[in-house]
């Protein structure tokens, strides 16, 4: 197709859970699910272009209000300046259902309301023989929308809206046969566009350092990562307290053929 190979994709499949509605109030349900997803892949020598559309619906027996209905739409590319320097962008949007266990969902909520995620993100590659550079930056909103409460009100989750905004750069040292050790240093800040109901806006800034180890002794089929550092996440409003805390992160990807894959 003109230079772009095309890649659908079909899931079903079916859950069971004993806490439908995540609360102390425990009710089973089961649910099937149903996702579909198609890429557009471009097969070009040098840069690339992606674009993707996911659309995803479950559908539960006795509690229809938790069904989820989603979708994601997003475009990503490569830019190939040279051998050893290359810039890759994305944009993307996604609708989504809010989640009842996340610690700012409105208690008083009679129904869940949609989210609504839009991100842009870039980053510049280059290497120097074994010596690699990234730069990256991020901006990502979140968008709540309002619904009704239990007592027929309308709650407008303003308060939870938020733009994120993250910067990082990472600096890598390859040591050959698939090891590599990194340092990365990030800053980020979230902006609350209303405070709410007590008057402290939740906006923040923060930063983070961190050292890991990425390998792939298999080649592309096994690939991981392992870091730890530090991180702080500083309030605007001096009466909130600051978060700081180690930081450990890990994952590991297993392409076991061309068709399946572990993460």
């Amino acid at each position: 197709m003109g230079g772009f190979v095309i890649f659908p994709e079909l899931e079903i499949g079916a859950l069971a859970t004993n806490n439908v509605f995540r609360s102390n109030l425990r009710q089973g349900d089961a649910a099937g699910d149903v996702r579909a997803n198609v890429r557009a892949v471009t097969n070009w020598p040098v840069h690339a272009l992606e674009f993707r559309a996911l659309g995803a619906a479950s559908f539960y027996a006795g509690h229809p209000s938790e069904d989820d209905r989603a979708y994601a739409l997003d475009a990503r590319g490569r830019l190939d300046i040279s051998s050893r320097s290359n810039i890759e962008g994305l944009i993307s949007h996604q609708r989504e259902k809010d989640v009842r266990s996340a610690l700012n969902f409105p208690v008083a909520a009679a129904e869940r309301g949609d989210l609504e995620v839009d991100r842009a993100a870039i980053t510049f590659n280059h290497r120097f023989n074994r010596l690699a550079f990234q730069l990256r930056g991020a901006i990502r909103d979140f968008d709540f929308a309002p619904v009704p409460s239990i007592g027929g009100e309308v709650i407008n989750n303003d308060a939870r809206d938020f733009t994120e905004r993250e910067a990082a750069f990472r600096t890598t040292w390859d040591f050959g046969r698939g090891l590599g050790v990194f340092v990365e240093t990030a800053l980020a800040d979230r902006d609350y566009h209303t405070p709410p109901a007590d008057g402290s806006l939740r906006s923040s800034v923060g930063e983070a350092y961190r050292a890991g180890v990425s390998f792939s002794p298999l080649g592309s089929s096994v690939r991981g990562e392992i870091s730890a550092g530090w991180g702080r996440q500083r309030p605007d409003v001096a009466d909130l307290p600051q978060l700081d805390g180690l930081l450990i992160d890990a994952n590991l990807a297993w392409r076991a053929s061309a068709l399946t894959s572990f993460l």
